[in-house]
């Protein structure tokens, strides 16, 4: 698990970062298309200290369905099935 969700006490906010090409998350429907949100599973790390893998409702996209600041959504090609 590669991806770390550090929380910030000087802006009370996560930052989340998915430091690798391995570390990114992927759809397996064509759910990225029309889903604002999206349930994302990292190392929680809270005052330097690993809390382990918890999960993190992310908004993705705007009201407009636009990309939220910091996130890339594209489709990753034909899928078997």
């Amino acid at each position: 698990m590669e991806t770390t969700v550090t929380y910030d006490s000087k802006t009370s906010e996560f930052v989340i970062d998915t430091p690798t090409v391995l570390s990114q998350k992927y759809w397996i429907t064509n759910g990225f298309k029309h889903s604002n949100h999206a349930v994302l599973f990292g190392q929680c790390i809270v005052d330097g200290k690993n809390e382990g893998v918890s999960p993190f409702l992310v908004k993705i996209r705007d009201e407009n369905m636009k990309e939220a600041p910091g996130v890339t959504i594209i489709d990753m090609g034909v899928k078997m099935g």
